[in-house]
């Protein structure tokens, strides 16, 4: 079992504030602990982007494709980690880094090399077990990305994209060099698409024998903060739902495809979100139906202010979203109700969450992990808020009477 460390956490609202110190309670239940993220400098010739340069990086084109951290604090959150004794992976890319650097680093044997290179020096300077590769994705289209900072400040990033069919060539060529160079000890995996039309994109069969595992990014099926967000439709469902409108895929349907596509049982390692979507719906009388659509509440911050995303928590502070740590609040304060799903009544909103449990049998209720998936080991990397810090402080891990979240 793994989890993801998320090194923005450090920046939230008290008492959401987590920095490495915080994991020790329950470092030792993990076997792997994903620093996230590390980013590499951009090909030379490209226009820096605001994290290449002061005061987060100093990348120059002479810097190309060596890995950098953002964080003044990184090196030593990470030494922190080391220190606690679960294996520390660093994790390179995510959400807001350009697909088309990725796509660009493993397009020649050169540019493969220098990150490569880098990425060794790296790991044996901090004394880490391995990488993992967090390409969001292969082949992705050209895309505007806006980074929030506060409210009232964005940072914006033009991401031109990957290239198809070269990305998945390229790739699994890619993950057999960083093997060779690594060795058979290291740890290699990758943050892997959930659905079909993307994982098709990744080459599995080819370059399953070189990776460790694919923490499979089974999450995030619908959201609601994007222009095209309006249906609601469970996070994570570990089967597929029958209510009309829903997202016609799941944990299942995703696993089953891995499976299909020749990737190894043991080499798949299932997402679990610790957090849910929500969307604003004022005028909705069953909380409990699935498949119904969201409207544009309009108090969202600047490029996310017309989705269908409900008011942000005050930890995440991201529109549409509540992690798992800040729902235990809601259920201690009047006119709020936890069962399947979550309707958050205000005087000026209702939100429906889609939450850890989101159907009967959904994965995030069985809290006993010797229960097989598909007759294969369940292993998971968990992720609260779009990879924040787990909100350990130190809490108890839940009961299934405290994480069942009321079946009734």
């Amino acid at each position: 079992m793994g989890a993801y460390f998320a090194n923005w956490a450090q920046y939230h609202a008290k008492p959401y504030t987590h920095t490495a110190e915080h994991l020790a309670p329950i470092s030792s239940r993990n076997d792997f602990v994903y620093f996230g993220f590390a980013y590499f400098c951009p090909p030379s010739g490209s226009t820096m982007p605001y994290w290449a340069q002061s005061p987060f990086g100093s990348c120059t084109s002479s810097t190309e494709f060596e890995i950098m951290t953002v964080e003044q604090n990184d090196e030593d959150s990470i030494a922190t980690l080391v220190a606690q004794g679960p294996k520390v992976v660093i994790s390179i890319g995510g959400w807001n880094f350009p697909s088309e650097f990725f796509s660009k680093m493993v397009a020649s044997s050169q540019s493969r090399g220098k990150f490569i290179s880098s990425a060794k020096s790296f790991i044996d300077k901090n004394g880490l077990a391995g990488i993992d590769i967090d390409w969001e994705f292969p082949c992705s289209e050209a895309r505007t990305d806006p980074v929030k900072i506060t409210c009232d400040q964005f940072r914006t990033t033009e991401d031109a994209g990957g290239s198809c069919p070269a990305d998945t060539q390229n790739l699994v060529l890619f993950l057999k060099e960083l093997r060779a160079a690594l060795g058979s000890d290291a740890h290699i995996s990758v943050a892997s698409q959930a659905g079909e039309k993307n994982w098709k994109n990744m080459g599995l069969q080819e370059a399953s024998q070189y990776v460790t595992h694919w923490n499979i990014m089974n999450y995030d099926y619908v959201v609601s903060d994007v222009p095209g967000g309006a249906t609601m439709s469970p996070n994570a469902p570990l089967y597929t739902p029958s209510a009309s409108g829903t997202a016609q895929m799941s944990i299942d349907y995703t696993v089953q495809g891995y499976l299909a596509e020749g990737v190894p049982k043991e080499k798949i390692m299932v997402g679990i979100p610790f957090y849910g979507h929500t969307w604003f719906a004022p005028s909705m009388s069953n909380w409990q139906e699935f498949g119904g659509q969201g409207q544009v509440q309009g108090e969202c911050c600047g490029p996310f202010k017309n989705t269908f995303g409900a008011k942000p928590g005050k930890g995440c502070s991201q529109c549409g979203v509540m992690m798992f740590s800040e729902i235990p609040q809601l259920v201690a304060t009047p006119n709020f109700m936890l069962k399947q799903k979550v309707i958050l009544r205000t005087v000026h909103q209702t939100q429906l969450m889609g939450t850890l449990k989101q159907e009967p049998g959904s994965l995030t209720t069985a809290w006993n992990l010797s229960k097989p998936l598909h007759n294969m080991p369940l292993t998971m990397v968990w992720r609260e808020c779009l990879l924040l810090t787990p909100p350990w402080t130190p809490l108890q891990t839940p009961t299934m009477e405290e994480s069942s979240l009321s079946s009734s």
